[in-house]
């Protein structure tokens, strides 16, 4: 297909991206939906953390989901469609969360769930970046790890600690 024959099926770069966001977070959901149907939803997360940072750190897929966050960058519509589609995401992935902490409830239950998808998505997806970078290390080595690392994430219960200043800060 030609460049310019995509514009027969879509109308502009904008819908071009919608598009392949909208399959890319469909696909999330679908592994959301089985993870949430799996009797221990908590080794189900980990078992699929590793297929997916692999994914991930292809540099292939790396290099067009890196190019939609750009473009989010630049176009003020793109970015509310990647905040949009990013909602969905978490939504979907909180609802996992709270099956595999079910033993937390109110605050402590939604403090929690946030941290442990903020940490599993900085890991996840910052494979991403290294990918663009060209960064090669074993895949198995790499899955098992990232399996580890997720496995720790959920399993952890750490207290609230009271921040002590800014940790950037020199004496």
């Amino acid at each position: 297909m030609s460049a310019g024959h995509i514009y027969y099926y879509f109308a502009n770069k904008e819908e071009i991206i919608a598009a392949i966001a909208e399959a890319e977070l469909e696909a999330l959901l679908e592994i959301h939906d089985s993870v949430r149907n799996e009797r221990d939803v908590v080794e189900a997360i980990v078992r699929r953390s590793g297929d997916v940072a692999l994914y991930y750190a292809n540099p292939e897929n790396a290099r067009l989901r890196l190019e939609i966050l750009a473009e989010g960058a630049r176009n003020p519509r793109i970015l509310a469609l990647v905040r949009a589609l990013d909602l969905r995401a978490r939504e979907s992935a909180y609802k996992i969360l709270r099956l595999a902490n079910g033993a937390l409830d109110g605050e402590v239950l939604e403090k929690t769930i946030s941290v442990q998808y903020e940490m599993i998505s900085a890991i996840v997806s910052g494979f991403t970046a290294r990918a663009v970078r060209g960064v090669e290390t074993d895949k198995q080595l790499l899955r098992v790890s990232v399996m580890e690392t997720v496995s720790h994430v959920l399993r952890t219960r750490v207290a609230p600690i009271e921040p002590a200043g800014n940790p950037c800060s020199i004496p």
